[in-house]
């Protein structure tokens, strides 16, 4: 909600349940609120802060996250645009030792006559919950790109690449490599549909956890 042209505030929240048929279930709520200043026309900073409680049927793997994060959004011309944001976090679980690290992320998108382009660079925390590994809690670094053209007005293609660095407790590394191509089509203005592939390779120094993933996603995006 923005106040005037100057201040404005967000806020948000969410909800995460999950059960499982051999690891603990789980409840997750988080709460995040920002307030953005726009001190000129093409520049607007930010000051973040949001906390999270993880809670499980087996007490002793409940934890909490606090974090909090200033960035800054820059128009350099109607056609490039660049964000940058940096934070802190800290986890603390029932049991165990307190993790903690920075968060930061980068974007530039360059936007032309029928295509954009968007490179990221970004780095914190994440949480594997809903995977086959399911490793919970984790630090990770991430560079990533993406290309996306119209053919027209109605129909685009793209393609995208990543590369990612992930830490588990206790000295678990991976690397993981993605790359997929879209296609969307939108037959109405408020609907759009989108066909995609996605492949991602995982290199582990523990090997029995080493994968490689392919995904065939259809998807329906209705906007109000």
């Amino acid at each position: 909600y923005w106040f005037n042209r100057q201040h404005g505030i967000s806020l948000d929240y969410g909800y995460t349940n999950g059960y499982f048929e051999s690891d603990p279930d789980l409840n997750g709520h988080r709460v995040g609120g920002a307030y953005m200043l726009r001190f000129t026309p093409r520049a607007t900073a930010s000051l973040k802060g949001a906390y999270t409680k993880q809670t499980y049927t087996d007490e002793w793997l409940d934890y909490e996250i606090y974090e909090t994060s200033v960035g800054l959004s820059y128009l350099f011309s109607p056609t490039l645009s660049a964000a940058a944001e940096v934070g802190y976090y800290w986890m603390e679980p029932t049991t165990g030792s307190k993790q903690d690290g920075v968060t930061f992320r980068a974007d530039i998108t360059q936007l032309d006559a029928r295509t954009t382009y968007r490179l990221s660079v970004q780095g914190g925390y994440t949480q594997d919950l809903f995977t086959s590994q399911n490793l919970g809690f984790r630090k990770y670094y991430r560079a990533t790109g993406s290309i996306t053209h119209f053919l027209d007005r109605r129909l685009s293609i793209g393609c995208q690449g990543s590369v990612e660095r992930v830490e588990s407790e206790p000295d678990q590394r991976d690397t993981i490599w993605g790359a997929g191509a879209n296609i969307s089509y939108s037959p109405l203005q408020w609907l759009q549909v989108s066909l995609g592939y996605a492949y991602q390779q995982d290199n582990s120094n523990y090997v029995l956890n080493e994968y490689k993933e392919n995904r065939v996603m259809l998807s329906f995006t209705a906007t109000y």
